[in-house]
C-alpha cells in the first residue's frame, strides 16, 4: 500500500480553477518551498506558496496563443 499528501490541486478532479490542474507536466520548487507548475492543459504555470491552499497564475492562463497572457506548447 502506498499513501501520498496531495499538496496542490484536487485528487481526480481535472480542471481550470487556481484549485485544480490538468495535465500538470512539471513542477519546480524554490528555495522559499513555493511551487510552480506547468500546467499544460490550461496552458499555464501556476505558483503554490507553501501552506497556501490555491495556486495564482504567474504565466499564460488565457489559453494557447502568441499574445504576452498567453502560452503555447510548453515543456520544462
Amino acid at each position: 500500500t502506498t499513501t501520498g499528501i496531495t499538496i496542490a490541486g484536487v485528487t481526480g478532479s481535472a480542471g481550470g480553477a487556481y484549485s485544480q490542474l490538468y495535465n500538470p507536466y512539471a513542477i519546480y520548487v524554490d528555495s522559499n518551498r513555493a511551487m510552480f507548475i506547468l500546467d499544460t492543459t490550461n496552458y499555464r504555470v501556476l505558483k503554490w506558496q507553501f501552506g497556501v491552499p490555491l495556486g495564482y497564475v504567474v504565466a499564460g492562463g488565457n489559453g494557447a496563443g502568441a499574445a504576452l497572457t498567453q502560452i503555447t506548447t510548453s515543456y520544462a
